[in-house]
């Protein structure tokens, strides 16, 4: 497993080169996976839940066989591969950490996949990957500086300053999830902001208003749902993203306040979903800061962390000899 950097070449290999990459993004809900060509074109992709047949573990190595199986019927050797977690890897012991929406604190992913893999691969945070993405070929491409914040399942964020990841001492930087920001629903008056705006508090949410009790059969909350009714006039939903507006206008003011940055991507499926919102976080969050940069979402086919994940296993495969780790 490496820890890799932005680079501004991805391609690898000549143009009659048949090999493939595989790029994963395991999600709270979903493992999402693709193949892709050598000038970073996917070819096929593997879509099932994190947490069914065996967990997440299970759903990422069944991921990567049926990957390994569909290039293998066009005779394409792999030549390497890349997944994103929600999670940390911590520098110090290689070990996925702070990644409570797929259970894994602690897991040692980069064992499980050593063992199972015979080409080069890097398992890197998945957020970081959406913004290598986004530098790539999405919204930060030619930008100097910009921030992914990712809010979906969890909340997390990458920053990137001259084409390169800042990480921290922790591998820790642009984890916005933990900012805290002040707010009625808790007891203190603050709370993190994965608290107040992920997908798991959107549903504790509608929940708390509807007088709904967790797991009510066949009434859960649907977050996807609950952005359609608000466009719809619905009161309660407009008024649970109201909530999320105002929270995510307070961390990008942060965000803005903190690195001045030249562009904000909101990503993920709540950030993804804020588009009709952009004006009123504008509204809410440049009173807040010095100078307002372009805030956006992430328009990206299929997701952002799958096109990063594939510029990292094109650079693996370019910096690998061809004859060296082939599946």
């Amino acid at each position: 497993m490496r820890h890799g950097t932005t680079c501004a070449r991805y391609g690898a290999g000549s143009a009659d080169d048949n090999s493939r990459v595989i790029a994963v993004d395991l999600g709270g809900t979903k493992c999402h996976g693709a193949l892709a060509d050598l000038d970073g074109h996917i070819v096929a992709q593997d879509l099932r839940a994190t947490h069914e047949g065996g967990g997440p573990s299970a759903a990422l190595l069944g991921c990567i066989t049926q990957l390994q199986a569909t290039a293998a019927a066009d005779s394409a050797p792999v030549r390497a591969v890349a997944v994103g977690v929600p999670a940390l890897i911590d520098p110090r012991t290689g070990l996925a950490s702070a990644g409570p929406n797929v259970d894994w604190d602690g897991f040692d992913v980069i064992s499980l996949l050593a063992e199972h893999l015979a080409v080069p691969f890097e398992v890197e945070n998945d957020v970081n990957l959406a913004a290598i993405g986004q530098a790539w070929r999405g919204e930060g491409a030619g930008v100097s500086s910009f921030v992914t914040l990712s809010i979906g399942t969890g909340i997390g964020g990458a920053v990137m300053v001259d084409g390169k990841l800042v990480r921290g001492h922790y591998n820790a930087s642009g984890e916005i999830g933990y900012l805290e920001l002040p707010t009625d629903l808790s007891p203190t008056g603050a709370a993190r902001f994965e608290d107040l705006a992920s997908g798991k508090a959107i549903e504790a949410r509608v929940r708390a208003l509807a007088g709904m009790s967790v797991g009510t059969s066949g009434a859960e909350p649907d977050v996807a749902g609950v952005f359609v009714a608000a466009g719809t006039g619905d009161e309660l939903a407009h008024s649970v993203v109201t909530d999320v507006t105002r929270h995510v206008a307070r961390a990008v003011a942060s965000v803005v306040a903190l690195l001045d940055p030249h562009l904000v991507i909101l990503d993920g499926s709540i950030g993804r979903s804020l588009a009709p919102y952009l004006s009123q976080i504008r509204e809410l969050a440049e009173p807040h800061v010095f100078g307002y940069p372009d805030v956006v979402c992430c328009t990206l086919d299929p997701n952002a962390t799958i096109i990063g994940a594939i510029a990292q296993a094109l650079r693996l495969a370019r910096e690998t000899p061809s004859e060296v780790g082939i599946l």
